[in-house]
């Protein structure tokens, strides 16, 4: 997926994208980092989701899109680490 690509829409979606990455890094070596990262991005997920409720009341989706792009830069370099850390091993 190129840098532009949308990976979610809602936090629901972004959940599942970061199962999938979940899934991905259990089938790697054990690597303590990239398990830290991936639970940040769950906590970030959470954010999200609060922010994507307030925007639903408020119609106001400042909030909920810089959170939402915040973790799409984020998913797309935990996509790269995971990659390298693959290609090391």
């Amino acid at each position: 997926m190129g840098m532009t690509d949308q990976l979610f829409s809602n936090s629901i979606e972004a959940q599942n994208v970061i199962s999938d990455l979940r899934t991905q890094l259990r089938k790697l070596p054990f690597n303590r980092d990239l398990i830290r990262l991936c639970e940040n991005l769950e906590s970030m997920v959470s954010d999200l989701s609060s922010e994507e409720v307030k925007a639903r009341r408020t119609r106001k989706t400042n909030g909920f899109d810089k959170k939402a792009a915040e973790l799409q830069k984020n998913i797309v370099y935990f996509q790269q680490l995971i990659i390298i850390h693959r290609l090391r091993n």
